[in-house]
Order: structure tokens, then sequence, then C-alpha cells
């Protein structure tokens, strides 16, 4: 699957509640007490530790200030179709 294109998200909620959404269908839920809010805590496919680091190709990357619904998600992930 090196070469598939996946629409990914993850929306987190002021309560740190998790939700992994793949190609607009959630995934996987939960809560992380380990992560830090703010300006610059955060990275996309970057790791302090080289072993861990993302080793593919990110497009198009959207920031929002407030958690996606569903129905969004779902839209955001037909609007992505591969390069040729």
């Amino acid at each position: 699957r090196s070469s598939d294109l996946i629409h990914v998200v993850v929306t987190v909620s002021s309560s740190k509640e998790v939700v992994l959404y793949a190609d607009g269908v959630s995934v996987g839920s939960g809560s992380f007490s380990g992560m830090t809010t703010g300006v610059n805590s955060g990275r996309i496919g970057g790791s302090t530790e080289t072993w861990r680091r993302f080793k593919g190709a990110i497009t198009r990357i959207r920031v929002f200030d407030y958690v996606l619904p569903e129905d969004a998600v779902t839209i955001l992930s037909k609007e992505i179709t591969p390069s040729s």
C-alpha cells in the first residue's frame, strides 16, 4: 500500500478527546492525557527521535481552531484526489 493515498484527520477537543478518521470514516477514538496544547506544541510527520519519523509524503495540510464534525470530515475526504 505504499502508493495509496489515504486521507487522515485527527480531531482533538478541549477535553483532549481524540478521534482518528481514515478516508472519512472514524477508525478510533479515546482520550490522550499526554498531549500538550498551544502554539508550537505539535509536529506533523516528525519526531525528535529519528527512528519515529514519517517516511512518506504529506500534502494539503489544514489546521482548524475547532473540532470538525464527522460530516465535515467526510466531505473533506471526498475533495482529495490523487495527482497523476
